[in-house]
């Protein structure tokens, strides 16, 4: 039978999406029961060829790169909108917070020793999957 939390592993709520992203027992949850899904026999073959197609993408190292840097994203982003649903919150703050969260994203792009960190922890996590990082 397919995992009932996989709604929850794929559609998890956006303030919980930071947290929850990359969360190694979700991925390998999200894996099983798309397997389950590929293996079952009384599934549409529609069904089971999209599910195919989703685990390969998952199961590839791109996929698992871009979950990281997507985390990494998240996080800030996260905090941001926290920071600006605050009822307290004046129009010339909300703007600091703004500007300072485009200046955050755009060093983080052009600082190579976390990309490099970030490739590295996705060597790791690709590991953990079976994927081949290569």
């Amino acid at each position: 039978m397919v995992s009932n939390i996989t709604k929850d592993v794929i559609l998890p709520k956006y303030g919980d999406t930071a947290d929850t992203i990359i969360y190694t027992p979700s991925i390998k949850v999200l894996i099983e029961t798309l397997q389950e899904i590929i293996d079952l026999k009384n599934v549409y073959k529609n069904a089971r060829s999209q599910a195919l197609g989703v685990i390969k993408k998952v199961l590839s190292f791109d996929s698992v790169v871009s979950l990281l840097f997507i985390k990494n994203i998240m996080y800030k982003i996260k905090t941001l909108t926290e920071k600006l649903e605050a009822i307290e919150l004046n129009i010339i703050d909300a703007l600091m917070l703004i500007d300072y969260s485009i200046a955050s994203l755009t060093e983080m792009n052009k600082d190579d020793v976390s990309m490099n960190y970030l490739v590295s922890s996705a060597i790791t996590f690709s590991g953990q999957l079976g994927i081949d990082p290569i």
